[in-house]
Order: structure tokens, then sequence, then C-alpha cells
């Protein structure tokens, strides 16, 4: 059996990876790519692994019997130290809660460049977006249909916008303001009014957002590649609900609707 030094040295490699994982694995946001994600993902997979070898070079086995202790093979122990610990680094990450940063200025103020954040990707399986919120979506299937120069997908990272309109609603911009099936909200987290008119009528004949789908304007509404250009969020395009904002730390904590 593992003894008590192996079991604690390993429960120090999961608590690790797992911090590893949130603050070195962060993932684009906005249809932005970097190639500093790219080496931050790397650095990640590097300690990830570090670790777990590190582990696994302190463990030692007892025997009960007289006889010579087993001794087992070191590559396939090491094999199942890697795996339990990407097990439970990887695991959480894709069912519970993921980490994003933000590379683009379309949700100033409340967002800002190089931001990082949790997103809860829970809630939504029980529950609907609500106005208000702050979402990350995959790219929809307009948003697909955008090729660059050499006829690849234009978007293949994640997007981060604000929920305005949910189904049943009629979503209106005029004269500086949002309307909501003819009544004006209310938006403080705004640095300027939109500069714009648009309707929903645009993307349906009655203007009525679909079932299953919703609206989304970045915060800086005049600098915002969002709805009012390519149309709703189908919900199974939803990650999940930015929560917590982890970096930088002076900044840290909720974010504010």
């Amino acid at each position: 059996m593992p003894t008590l030094k192996f079991r604690y040295r390993l429960s120090l490699t999961i608590e690790r990876c797992f911090i590893y994982r949130f603050y070195f694995q962060t993932v684009s946001v906005s249809g932005l790519g970097s190639n500093r994600n790219k080496i931050i993902l790397g650095t990640s997979e590097y300690l990830l692994t570090f670790c777990s070898i590190d582990c696994m070079s302190n463990k030692q086995h007892q025997s009960k019997s007289t006889s010579a202790p087993k001794v087992d093979n070191p590559y396939i122990e090491t094999l199942k130290t890697l795996g339990l610990s990407a097990v439970f680094a990887f695991g959480l990450r894709a069912a519970v809660v993921q980490a994003f940063y933000i590379p683009s200025e379309s949700m100033l103020p409340t967002l800002q460049i190089n931001d990082k954040l949790m997103v809860d990707k829970v809630s939504y399986r029980f529950s609907n977006p609500v106005r208000g919120d702050i979402v990350v979506f995959n790219p929809t299937a307009e948003l697909e249909k955008e090729l660059d120069a050499d006829g690849k997908p234009r978007h293949r990272d994640s997007f981060i916008k604000r929920v305005i309109g949910v189904p049943g609603d009629r979503v209106e911009v005029s004269n500086g303001k949002v309307y909501i099936n003819g009544t004006a909200i209310a938006e403080k987290y705004l640095n300027e009014a939109p500069n714009y008119n648009w309707s929903s009528t645009e993307l349906t004949p009655d203007g009525v957002v679909p079932k299953g789908q919703y609206l989304v304007l970045g915060d800086n509404r005049n600098n915002s590649y969002d709805s009012h250009y390519w149309g709703f969020v189908p919900k199974d395009k939803i990650v999940g609900k930015a929560v917590v904002r982890y970096w930088p730390i002076d900044r840290a904590g909720g974010i504010n609707p």
C-alpha cells in the first residue's frame, strides 16, 4: 500500500495541477487568437507533467510480509500517476469551470484587456441565461460562415458578451438607449451610449428573439462585433457564465452586472 507520505505528496500534486490549469491555461475569448496563449498552454502542460513525475519519484511501498518487498515498474507507476493527475486537472475544467482571458476591448469598461476570468459551466444545465448575464459562447453558425483570406474560418475562439434579449423579447437600439419590448433599460455599465440605431426586426420578421436563443451585445457598444451584426446565439453554443475575475489581483472578485 502507498505510504502516508506518498498520499500527501499526491494530494499536493493534484492541488498544484488545479492551480496551474486555472492560472496558466486560459483560453482566448472574443474571437481573437494569441501566440502568447499558446506559450501559456505549453507551460501549463509542462508543469502538470513535472508535478506528476515529482510526486512519483517520492513514492514508497511497505510490505507486511517477511519476503523481499515487490518493486513496481517505475514506468508503469509514472503513467498511472500522470493519468490520475490528468483526470483531476482536465476533468474539473471540462465539467465545472474554465478559465478565459480577455484579448479585446469589446467589453470595456466591465472587462479589460488581459483580465482573466472563471466561467461557470454548470448553471446553464439547470437554468437559462437571464438579461444582464455575461456569457462565453462558441462561434454561431453565422460566424462560422465567415472565412479569412485562406478560406479558413475567421472565428475559431470563443466570444464573451452580455445577454440583452431573451426569448420573447423585442429589442431596439435608438437615440442612445436600448429598449426591451418598448421600455428603455438602465445600463450603468456603459462608458458611452450606442451611436447607432438598430432593431431586432432586422433578424426576424416580427423582431421577437426566438425560443432557445439570445441576443447579446458588448458593453463597449460602439466597438463590439455582436448580435446586431450577425444575429442570435443558440443556448447550445453557450459555454457558461462569467462569474469571477481572478486576475489582476487588485481587481479580483465578482463581475458586477
